[in-house]
This record gives structure tokens, C-alpha cells and sequence, in this order.
């Protein structure tokens, strides 16, 4: 990206994604993640208004984006709700595991890259969580994998692209299971490399460095 003395311009019709395509998105990706699995309830809409910061109109926006998507059923009435249909919607392709892998990374690193871009303070904050958590796990494998994974996704919600968060969420999870000690530094190492991108908002590096950190993690 060339730098210049002249300071960067905010681009007027550039807007950012409104809080119910946010809180969608996040939605959709936890879905994807089988958080949720087909036939079950999403917790009410006041819970997820307390959950995100959001009010209740944006709470319903976001779940009305759901519905029009196929993913939930809202179901009137007593005992009704948001309930979760099947995710498999007779679209699916086979495809080989190098593939996703491939497909997975590049996502990730273009995710990474418009992180620096759109991210803020609390995005920084959660990222930061997420980083403890993995290096908290040490020794525990399974644990690992959860930590990593919560850790990716939150590179996703913090570069507000509902589309490409998505398309991330609908690939299926890496069947890693953690790492031994040495990797285990060496992704934390990366992790932090990555986060210093973000932070300074520069998307040249965190590109650079998720790619480079999704690769090694291939060849783990």
C-alpha cells in the first residue's frame, strides 16, 4: 500500500455495516459452527439484545435477515421462537480437504486484512482475550483448538465483512487438535504478530503475516 505525506480521506459513501447486518453475520457464522445444532431454540431476543449492546429492533432486523436466508424458523406463539433449520441446503459440493484448506486460508487472510481496517477498541479487546485463553490452555489440546478457533473467529467479526464472515462460517472447522509445545509458542508468536497489524492498521502486514501463520499451521 504506498504511503504518502497527504493524509487519508474518509470515503463519504463508504458506510459501515449496520448493527443488525453485525450481529447477523456474528449469528450466522455461530451457526455455521454448529453452536446451534438444526431444531433448536436461539436464546430470546432480549438475551441476545443483553449479549451484543443491541436494541430489540435490531435483535429482530438481524433474525428477520436469518429467516429471509433460510436459517431460522420463527415460530409464533407460546413455546414458539427462532428456531434453527437445517444448515444443509442441498447445495453443497464435495470438495477435496486440500481445498478448503486452501479456501480457508485465503478468507482468513483477506479477513485479516480488513480487520486493520474497520476494527475497534472492543475488537482489539476481544482479540486480546482470545490470546490469553490460547496461551492459558497450554497443555491441553482440546482446549487449544477452541481457543484457536474463538480466536479466528474474532479476526473475522472484526473486520465487519458479513459476506466474507459467511463464507469463513460455512467451511467446515480444520480437524486440528491443538499443538504440541513448540508449535504452540510459535502460534502464539504469530497470533501476536498478526494483532500488532491490526492494531496499527496496517492490512499490507496482517495479510502478509495470516497468510504466512495459516500455512505454517497446514504444515503442523
Amino acid at each position: 500500500m504506498a504511503r504518502s505525506g497527504m493524509p487519508t480521506m474518509p470515503d463519504p459513501a463508504a458506510k459501515p455495516p449496520k448493527a443488525a447486518d453485525r450481529l447477523a453475520a456474528q449469528l450466522r457464522a455461530r451457526l455455521s459452527h454448529g453452536e446451534w445444532p438444526e431444531g433448536t431454540r436461539l436464546p430470546p431476543e432480549r438475551e441476545l439484545g443483553v449479549q451484543s449492546g443491541l436494541s430489540r429492533a435490531s435483535v429482530r432486523e438481524a433474525l428477520r435477515i436469518l429467516e429471509m436466508e433460510g436459517r431460522i424458523e420463527v415460530r409464533p406463539g407460546r413455546g414458539g421462537g427462532s428456531v434453527v433449520r437445517s444448515q444443509a441446503h442441498g447445495t453443497e459440493v464435495p470438495a477435496r480437504p486440500a481445498a478448503v484448506r486452501e479456501a480457508r486460508a485465503a478468507l482468513e487472510s483477506a479477513l485479516a486484512g480488513l480487520a486493520a481496517e474497520h476494527r475497534t477498541d472492543a475488537d482489539l479487546a476481544g482479540l486480546a482475550q482470545h490470546h490469553k485463553g490460547l496461551a492459558a490452555a497450554r497443555g491441553n489440546l482440546d482446549q487449544q483448538r477452541q481457543a484457536g478457533l474463538a480466536w479466528r473467529r474474532a479476526v473475522a467479526a472484526a473486520s465487519h465483512n458479513e459476506v466474507l464472515t459467511a463464507m469463513l462460517g460455512a467451511l467446515p472447522d480444520e480437524a486440528e487438535a491443538g499443538w504440541p509445545e513448540a508449535e504452540a509458542d510459535a502460534v502464539l508468536r504469530a497470533q501476536a504478530r498478526i494483532m500488532d497489524a491490526i492494531a496499527r492498521r496496517d492490512p499490507e502486514a496482517a495479510v502478509r503475516r495470516m497468510g504466512r501463520h495459516r500455512r505454517a499451521s497446514g504444515r503442523v
